[in-house]
Parts: structure tokens; C-alpha cells; sequence
């Protein structure tokens, strides 16, 4: 998957989690299912490949086969976090 593209969608996940109120719930289920998560993404899409492509969730287990997108996306909910506190202010 090309980096922008990761981006892209690191992005995308962390503002849906901020927008949402989600950021605890998102942090937690990324610090403790991650690691499990490549290997989840493995067996799902060898099972499932055909059917996921429909919804792209190919592409969002790419994304989840590269353990650094989880501190990525962990690093970048906690910061649209800090700015929308500071925002608020």
C-alpha cells in the first residue's frame, strides 16, 4: 500500500474517533488487540478475501498487517484529542 494512501486512512480513522468520542475506546481496543490483529488480518482475508473486497476491507487489513500504523494512528488520535481540547479553550 502506497504511504499516502496509509495516511490517508490513518487519518480518516483517528478523526472518525475524535469526531465520534471514541478515542478511549479506540486507544484501548489499539494497545491491546493490536498485536493480534496481523494475524486476524491474515486468516480473514484468506477466508473472506473475495467477499471483503466488495467493502474495501482489504484495504484496511493491509493497513493493520503494518504494526507502526497502530502508533501512528494511536499518535495521531491523541493529537486531534489535544486539539480539540485546546479548541475549546
Amino acid at each position: 500500500m502506497p504511504p499516502e494512501t496509509e495516511n490517508e486512512m490513518i487519518e480518516k480513522i483517528a478523526q472518525f474517533a475524535v469526531e465520534k468520542g471514541l478515542e478511549f475506546p479506540m486507544l484501548i481496543a489499539l494497545e491491546s488487540f493490536g498485536p493480534l490483529t496481523s494475524i486476524f488480518s491474515n486468516i480473514g482475508i484468506a477466508i473472506f478475501g473475495p467477499f471483503l473486497q466488495l467493502f474495501n476491507v482489504d484495504m484496511l487489513t493491509a493497513l493493520f498487517r503494518n504494526k507502526k500504523n497502530y502508533s501512528k494512528i494511536i499518535n495521531r488520535i491523541e493529537e486531534l484529542k489535544k486539539e480539540k481540547e485546546t479548541s475549546k479553550e
